[in-house]
């Protein structure tokens, strides 16, 4: 599984003055349609953000006719997502909340203009979109589940069933293979179906 068929387009993080400090595309390299300019698309969410906070709090969505730009902002730096319609914008909102508390953490207190110290943030993006540890414990949320099928409404209705259970009971007792077993729960937990906890 890949961010792209997360659901996951492009992250910028952005400063206060608009300049790009870290941008990544996640979608097929041959799909030039999904990959917008990155200095247009880096100004744009900058003076959309800019605008909104002259006249409200700022920006937390903005949804074009195919995806979703997610904003966070933290400190001096806008970490935007720019994903799938379908993917929960709470999940995302959530997950890059934890990437720019993670970021902020290794950040120097005075930047020197190196956005060398900002490439650390890819491998944030894949361990917090992608959990990889098949030891993790999932649970269902409650969420109406008449639109699943197939694999996804099994493992919903295992989990209702037996209750909070790890990613590789859930694929050994089912016989699902676990890399399938981990792309369906993921889905699940992308839209909100279940959540991961301890």
């Amino acid at each position: 599984m890949n961010l792209n068929d997360m659901g996951l387009k492009d992250l910028y993080v952005l400063r206060d003055t608009g300049e790009c400090v870290f941008h990544q595309n996640y979608t097929e390299k041959n799909d030039s349609q999904n990959q917008p300019d990155q200095t247009i698309m880096s100004s744009f969410l900058s003076a959309i953000e800019t605008f909104s906070a002259n006249v409200d709090n700022g920006t937390s969505m903005l949804e074009t006719t195919n995806y979703r730009f997610v904003y966070h902002r933290n400190q001096d730096y806008l970490y935007v997502a720019r994903t799938k319609k379908s993917l929960n914008p709470s999940y995302v909102y959530n997950k890059l909340n934890r990437i720019s508390e993670k970021v902020e953490t290794w950040l120097p207190k005075k930047w020197d203009g190196s956005v060398k110290v900002f490439q650390g943030i890819s491998g944030l993006v894949v361990d917090e979109f992608i959990p990889s540890a098949l030891n993790t414990y999932y649970e269902i949320t409650g969420k109406d589940s008449t639109e699943l099928s197939g694999i996804e409404s099994k493992i919903y209705s295992f989990l209702r069933f037996r209750g909070k259970s790890q990613l590789s009971t859930i694929a050994k007792l089912m016989r699902i293979p676990q890399k399938d077993a981990q792309e369906v729960t993921q889905h699940l937990l992308s839209d909100n179906y279940v959540s991961s906890c301890s």
